[in-house]
């Protein structure tokens, strides 16, 4: 884990669930070339017949000309959305726990938020929306160090219940739904020499895409992220890893080490916060 590359995730991923099934409503970074959208059929293009198939189930027998990795140029690569939007449009019996997943050399950790009511809470909704569940789902690389997968986990939880709080105060999230939908719906229906990646104008259109943009931005660079969720709610979080390997790079510093310190702390104990001498020439 020399490289700092290594601590940052590969993508942001949302995806809900509702009444028209499960969707990927956006994701950060994303290649601007078109990605793998039929895994179970591969057109033979190299000669012959040009209409012929190959089925998935022919592949076992080519098993050893399959590369069986998710990530090229340090992003996720070679699942299509829709194979993405099954996988994490879970259950509302897995919504509230930590969701982990590990695909070939890619490793999905996530938080799954439920908007169903639970059931005899005798509690009537008078939101208007067909949202059932929402999840942020972070991809890792598949041997990162569970003490990062711990951190991206409480990160996803963190966020998934600051839109869960805007959702129920202002419908925050079925806004966003909305908005994403309407950026895929406006991709599709242009011209084909005219249409654009759906989440670069997604990008334009919500804010929620924006806030995850600058979330995965934060982290690669600092390690720090702190922002308002629809101007309301703050969502902070810090990676140590990667905070601390901006001071001690020769050094990888886990969680655990710190907590371990400040468990060891007694009431009559200090801490003594250091500060640069050069501080107090302003003084």
């Amino acid at each position: 884990m020399n490289n700092d590359n290594s601590l940052d995730p590969l993508c942001f991923i949302l995806v809900k669930s509702g009444a028209h099934g499960g969707k990927l409503l956006f994701k950060y970074p994303f290649s601007n070339h078109s990605e793998v959208h039929n895994e179970s059929l591969h057109c033979n293009c190299s000669g012959g017949n040009p209409y012929k198939l190959t089925l998935s189930e022919d592949l076992l027998n080519q098993r050893e000309n399959v590369e069986h990795s998710n990530i090229q140029q340090g992003q996720l690569h070679g699942l299509s959305d829709e194979t993405l939007a099954n996988l994490f449009s879970v259950s509302k019996d897995l919504c509230g726990s930590k969701f982990e997943l590990k695909v070939n050399d890619g490793r999905f950790v996530g938080h799954p938020v439920s908007l169903e009511p639970d059931e005899g809470s005798g509690s009537s909704s008078s939101r208007r929306t067909t949202l059932t569940m929402f999840h942020i789902v972070i991809a890792l690389r598949a041997d990162t160090p569970y003490s990062i997968v711990h951190c991206y986990h409480e990160l996803s939880m963190r966020l998934g219940l600051c839109l869960y709080h805007e959702e129920l105060r202002v419908g925050y999230m079925t806004q966003q739904m909305r908005s994403l939908m309407a950026a895929h719906d406006e991709v599709a229906n242009l011209p084909e020499d005219q249409q654009e990646h759906p989440f670069c104008l997604a990008v334009e259109r919500s804010h929620l895409a924006r806030d995850i943009q600058t979330i995965y931005n934060d982290i690669c660079h600092t390690g720090e992220v702190r922002l308002y969720v629809n101007k309301w709610v703050e969502l902070s979080f810090c990676l140590p890893h990667k905070v601390h390997k901006t001071h001690l790079p020769n050094v990888l510093v886990e969680p655990e080490s710190i907590f371990q310190c400040l468990e060891s702390l007694r009431p009559y104990y200090s801490l003594l916060l250091q500060v640069n001498r050069a501080c107090y020439h302003h003084f």
